[in-house]
């Protein structure tokens, strides 16, 4: 799995900030449980399976399974919130944890 593009959706006066990370292949289930090992995972069986994850006071993840992309919003943007996800989604390639 690798990230191959990082668009910046939005910087809110808030601090909020909301990016969509393109990966290189579709989230199958295997990957959405591991990203789900860094926060509160909740999947929602529609007839294309919408996932988030939660991690308090960092950031919500949203997909949906089949897809390539990821929706994070950043509560109080700091570039260590999001390496720390970035870090955490290219060790599912590796087989490790994050």
């Amino acid at each position: 799995m690798e990230i191959l593009f990082v668009q910046s959706k939005e910087e809110c006066i808030d601090g909020v900030t909301v990016r969509e990370y393109t990966l290189s292949l579709p989230h199958e289930r295997a990957f959405i449980e591991h990203l789900g090992r860094d926060g509160k995972l909740e999947i929602f069986e529609f007839a294309k399976p919408f996932f988030r994850v939660t991690k308090p006071g960092s950031y919500l993840l949203k997909g949906v399974e089949g897809s390539t992309t990821l929706n994070v919003v950043y509560s109080r943007f700091q570039e260590h919130q999001e390496q720390d996800l970035v870090t955490h989604i290219l060790a599912f390639s590796k087989g490790g944890e994050a």
